[in-house]
This record gives structure tokens, sequence and C-alpha cells, in this order.
């Protein structure tokens, strides 16, 4: 029985020294997946700082074409304005041009008829200025 006994105790020290060694190395483990932990952390922040980044600059990128594309069509709208503007000067030249020739020619009128009035009233025919 002592046999037995001591066998037991025996079985006993090696489980607990066993029991001591798995715990022990389950500590360095854990003690070594820390900063293994921390690592992977960080890299995660990298990343999605990264991500953040390029959502950032593709709508700013958006954001610029549709600007790029805007200033184009006003850029169009302006020039068919300034064309529908010029056309309507030259029309306003003209119609200026020949509200001067009618006028000058009324002028003329004008001063016939006051001559021949003057000449109907006896008075001396005026030279045209």
């Amino acid at each position: 029985m002592k046999e037995a006994s001591d066998k037991d105790d025996a079985e006993e020290k090696v489980l607990a020294k066993t029991i001591c060694k798995f715990q022990s190395l389950k500590k360095e483990l854990f003690e070594l997946s820390q900063p293994i932990d921390e690592i992977l952390e960080r890299i995660n922040q990298h990343e999605q700082e990264r991500v953040d980044k390029l959502y950032h600059l593709k709508h700013e990128r958006e954001q610029q074409l549709q600007t790029v594309q805007r200033l184009m069509e006003v850029e169009s709208e302006l020039k068919r304005e300034n064309e529908a503007l010029k056309h309507e000067r030259e029309e306003q030249q003209q119609t200026v041009q020949r509200l001067m020739e009618v006028e000058s020619e009324l002028k003329s009128q004008l001063l016939n008829v006051n001559d021949y009035i003057d000449y109907l009233n006896g008075n001396s025919i005026r030279t045209a200025v």
C-alpha cells in the first residue's frame, strides 16, 4: 500500500509540475500576445485612416469634376448670351443709323418747308445749313 501511496504521490507531483508548466506557458504566451494585439490595433487604425482619406479624396475629386462641368456649362451659357447681345447691339446700331438718316432727311424736308413758307410770306429764301 505504501508503494501505491508513493506512486500516487509521485504521480501527483508530476501532474502538479505539469500543470504549473502549462500555467507558466499560458502566462508567457499571453504576455507575448499583448504586443501583437497592440500592433494589430495600430495597423487597423492606420488602415481606417487611409480608407477615410481615400474616401475624402474621391469625394473631393467628384466635387471638382462637378464644379468643372458646371463652369463649362456656365461658360457656354455666357458665350451664347454674349453672341445674342452682340446681335442685339448690331441691330440697335442699325436702327440708330436708320433713325439718324430719317432725322437728317426730316431736317432737310423741314428746312425746305420753312423755305417754302418764307417764300410764300415774301421773305427771302434761306440757304441750307
